[in-house]
């Protein structure tokens, strides 16, 4: 059952209250001196104490983030409409009184399911992160023991046997390297929301040199030209706004036609926020893969065409949407794409 603190200044309201919601929750009854002090799953306040604990409100509900933590206002009509919208800034929802008992109920039951939706999202997210504990020890581990192991074998037997045993030698070793590198583009991706670090103004040029230098070797060996202009500074984490053009200019270079592959990086301020545009002359994608091609372990082409492990999209597009944003693309078939991000401008 739920806990429900009720800190109002009127004892026929409380009784009335608690009364109500005894049914189905675990009620209190609590004055100023204790109303932050406990445990609950919700608080009901009354209009007299909301100001005098309303620092005390929004501290603690901030201690509790990510999960959500409501606070439900008990109220007249009349100074409902005094507090006016800076009671928002304190409470989530607002009941008035005299209560009636079909209003309390919804009102409360919202509130609370929200509280528990929250909940539920940072179990996941826990769940996520243990995920990554067990894919970076559990099945790495015996991965390093398989992979010494079939390397020694193409090492002391390759041309000893027959071509079809250094085939198969062949495949085992790349199939080890291949699952390596997707548990280490797992890993990644797990960590994006929960190893990020907070906003902070930054120079997209900045980040766009950093991904530049980490792709120098890929860069030289096929000739690409990348080039920017206009790049603003944003409120994001520079480190994954590095990952984010790198994983796109990556892509670019990889999907390449014979030519050398031409990258330019621009940005248009659109409202509050930037729109920034990878742009490419590469293969192309065909417009019914325009939304998929995010989806986790999408590739559209074959192991043999291109190397990969279909998520370095998947990432981009959480990073861009942890930093409330979206992502999207426009192109064709043979002629080039053209990624873009929305950030918010610093």
């Amino acid at each position: 059952m739920s806990i429900i603190a009720i800190a109002l200044e009127n004892a026929k309201d409380r009784k009335l209250m608690s009364e109500l919601l005894a049914e189905n929750h675990t009620v209190a009854e609590i004055g100023l001196d204790g109303a932050l002090r406990r445990e609950f799953d919700l608080c009901i306040v009354g209009t007299h104490i909301l100001p005098l604990i309303a620092e005390q409100i929004r501290a603690r509900k901030e201690a509790e983030q990510p999960v959500f933590l409501p606070f439900l206002l008990a109220a007249s009509r009349q100074d409902a409409k005094m507090i006016g919208n800076r009671l928002w800034e304190t409470v989530d929802e607002l009941v008035t009184v005299p209560v009636e008992k079909r209003e309390l109920l919804a009102r409360v039951e919202v509130l609370l399911r929200i509280r528990r939706l929250s909940m539920d999202m940072l179990r996941s997210n826990d769940d996520l992160q243990e995920f990554a504990y067990v894919a970076s020890h559990d099945l790495r581990e015996p991965l390093r023991m398989v992979e010494s192991y079939v390397e020694l074998l193409a090492r002391r037997y390759k041309g000893k046997l027959d071509a079809d045993a250094d085939d198969f030698i062949g495949y085992a070793v790349d199939g080890v390297h291949r699952m390596n590198a997707l548990i280490e583009d797992l890993l990644d991706y797990s960590r994006i929301g929960t190893r990020g670090m907070p906003p902070k103004p930054v120079l997209l040029g900045n980040a766009l040199n950093g991904a530049i230098e980490n792709l120098r070797v890929a860069i030289d060996e096929s000739g690409a030209e990348i080039t920017s202009e206009g790049l603003p500074e944003v409120e994001a984490d520079e480190s994954q706004m590095i990952r984010l053009l790198q994983n796109l200019i990556g892509n670019a270079i990889k999907f390449r036609l014979d030519e050398p592959p031409r990258v330019h990086v621009s940005a248009e301020k659109t409202g509050d926020q930037w729109v920034i545009s990878v742009s490419d002359n590469g293969m192309g994608i065909a417009p019914e893969h325009h939304e998929r091609i995010f989806h986790l372990f999408e590739r559209l082409s074959s192991r043999e065409d291109r190397s990969g492990t279909g998520i370095g999209l998947a990432v981009c597009k959480k990073i861009v949407e942890r930093h409330g944003g979206r992502i999207w693309l426009e192109s064709e078939l043979g002629k080039g794409t053209t990624f873009y991000f929305s950030l918010l401008g610093s």
